[in-house]
């Protein structure tokens, strides 16, 4: 009898197929572990059914499950032990469970390692949900962004110290040397009494009145620059009550706010809202510091496609084509404008007044 190999039904065909299973998990496990990123896999109940090399290589970090073997372990259970700050550690655990029942379908979030509120490191983990068959699957992506907050908190510092050298350079530009004119006035006053000139006595103490005035104009507009943003939190309406309050009616101006139109619509275009609120911002700075305006009136519109603003005081005016002009904050103005995509036109004489023209779409 020749010799023969006797083989299962199927058998000849089973070999070769889960040979091929094992090399689609090794080319799976090896694209995984390529990936710098830290990556795990979790099934619709939470737990790991893949992870890389460098989710193996960083358990320290508060990733939920980690160690040599960290398969099988439920992820959600170890992140809400690892995660120090409740916050943070609910916040995963809401957005990951919400993936998993299909209310969303990818989440995000930073926080800092170690919980405090230095962190030595940060983390943004990344998650989102893909389907296989009838399984429901998350892949979860974290990754080390320390260098990129630091390089942000360089530049917020950075910002921080331009804008303090603004504001000392303010200080010593009008409020110094307003209070150094000041001594000079009084030092005028006090020889033009000794020798008995009268004349010069009154029109000493009204330079000295005046030179005391916008001193303290200045102190106010100073003071409000330093306190924190408010647009945010009031929108520009409220905003811009707080600084004519604030500046403006204190140091003498009696201003004029009117806004109408579809206000709501404004403030959805967040862009647009803040430029429009700087704009104002510099007119009014530079009203408060050259006009020697009463009065200022501010009227703002919003229309369906664009926001039309005109602010005009009584003002001693200027000649808008002047070199001086130039240091005025007028280009300022005019960029944040054509920032938006609208124009800036700028209306004065001497003594007549200030008028500023600004339309910008929506």
């Amino acid at each position: 009898m020749r010799n023969s190999v006797l083989t299962e039904p199927g058998n000849a065909t089973r070999i070769p197929v889960e040979s091929q299973l094992r090399t689609s998990r090794r080319f799976l496990q090896s694209a995984l572990d390529a990936l710098p990123s830290k990556v795990a896999i979790l099934d619709r109940d939470g737990a790991l059914v893949a992870v890389n090399a460098a989710w193996r290589e960083h358990p320290e970090i508060p990733h939920g499950a980690g160690g040599s073997s960290p398969i099988g372990q439920n992820y959600l259970a170890a992140l809400a032990q690892s995660v120090g700050d409740p916050q943070i550690g609910d916040a995963i655990h809401r957005g990951l469970q919400e993936l998993l029942t299909g209310a969303r379908t990818s989440f995000q979030v930073e926080y800092g390692w170690p919980d405090g509120e230095n962190p030595h490191s940060w983390y943004e983990l990344r998650a989102s949900r893909f389907h296989v068959d009838q399984d429901t699957y998350i892949v979860v992506v974290q990754d080390d962004i320390t260098a990129r907050k630091e390089a942000e908190q360089a530049l917020l510092d950075a910002a921080a110290l331009r804008e303090r050298s603004r504001l000392a350079r303010e200080l010593h530009d009008s409020v110094t040397q307003a209070l150094y004119s000041s001594v000079l006035y009084i030092e005028a006053v006090r020889l033009s009494f000794a020798n008995g000139q009268a004349n010069l006595v009154e029109e000493n103490l009204q330079e000295l009145h005046a030179m005391i005035r916008q001193a303290i104009a200045d102190m106010r507009l100073l003071i409000f620059e330093l306190r924190p943003p408010i647009l945010d939190e009031v929108g520009l309406t409220g905003a811009l009550q707080a600084r004519l309050e604030a500046v403006e009616v204190r140091s003498g101006i009696h201003p004029h706010l009117r806004i109408t139109g579809d206000v709501p619509r404004l403030s959805e275009a967040a862009e647009v809202e803040n430029e429009l609120y700087r704009i104002i911002q510099e007119a009014l700075n530079n009203m408060l510091k050259h006009a020697q305006a009463s009065q200022v009136f501010i009227d703002l519109h919003v229309a369906a496609d664009r926001v039309r603003l005109t602010i005009q005081d009584d003002g001693v005016g200027f000649d808008p084509a002047s070199q001086e002009a130039g240091g005025m904050g007028i280009r300022n103005m005019k960029e944040r404008a054509q920032q938006l995509g609208g124009e800036l036109a700028i209306y004065s004489c001497p003594g007549q007044g200030t008028q500023i023209q600004v339309e910008v779409p929506l």
